[in-house]
């Protein structure tokens, strides 16, 4: 396998980054590498690494943040072994873990989310509810009508 080149830095303005480059830089976060890390390894701001991802190679961004969720994830198993065998102490893995799971949760929320998906649909229609509110008041007032004629 060959190592992987180093960008040339170059002026912000003058800077048009290959797929080759792009491919450098979702390898990194797929490597575990943080966004801010990567934009300062290869000169860059995260801001403007972050914009070039997301606005023009997301699928690829998306796919080195679902893989940098499961490198997470597999680190949870480590530790949880690790934990199992007396190496680390429990407080610690537990940090960690709790870290790590709320990190794969953002990364890759619909595969490794411990959360419950609610579709709710609330429709209030206040017009709805005025002609309810109003058909019971005819409903009371014939009520009223019908008990003052039986009495007469």
């Amino acid at each position: 396998m060959t190592e992987p080149k180093e960008l040339e830095v170059k002026p912000k303005k003058h800077r048009k980054y290959t797929e080759e480059d792009i491919t450098a830089f979702c390898n990194d976060i797929a490597d575990g590498l943080s966004l801010n890390d990567t934009a300062l390894k290869y000169g860059m701001t995260r801001y403007a690494l972050y914009q070039l991802l997301n606005r023009n190679h997301l699928e690829k961004y998306m796919a080195a943040l679902n893989q940098r969720a499961m490198r997470h994830a597999e680190h949870i198993e480590h530790l949880a072994k690790q934990c199992e065998e007396g190496k680390i102490d429990p407080r610690a893995a537990d940090v960690s873990i709790k870290a790590r799971i709320w990190i794969c949760s953002k990364y890759h929320p619909d595969f490794l989310a411990e959360r419950l998906r609610k579709d709710v649909n609330v429709e209030h229609s206040m017009r709805q509810e005025h002609l309810n509110t109003m058909k019971k008041i005819a409903k009371r007032r014939a009520e009223i009508d019908e008990k003052g004629t039986e009495e007469s």
